[in-house]
């Protein structure tokens, strides 16, 4: 379970990460400088992560030992989702 968790976080590093793969591929570009970007973006997503931790715990110490929190803190994130709990069917633009 942990190493399809692990792929699976690792191929959205690499989505969210603006790597040329076809200058990689043609030597235009480091795999040392591909490595760099990949740890830059995952530092960015995990620092987000520890100051929107830090923010939750300030609001409510106990926030994170409540059933739901994790559950609430995901589906903040999926803006499909409007505030009545209803999903927006209009597809996500592509511009």
């Amino acid at each position: 379970m942990w190493q399809k968790l692990r792929e699976h976080i690792f191929t959205a590093l690499v989505a969210r990460t603006d790597i040329d793969f076809i200058a990689l591929e043609k030597g235009e570009m480091t795999s040392r400088k591909a490595v760099d970007m990949l740890m830059q973006t995952m530092e960015e997503y995990a620092n987000w992560g520890f100051h929107f931790m830090e923010d939750k715990l300030t609001d409510d110490p106990n926030y994170f030992f409540r059933e739901t929190a994790f559950l609430e803190v995901f589906m903040a994130f999926d803006t499909s989702i409007d505030d009545s709990g209803e999903e927006d069917d209009e597809p996500e633009s592509l511009d």
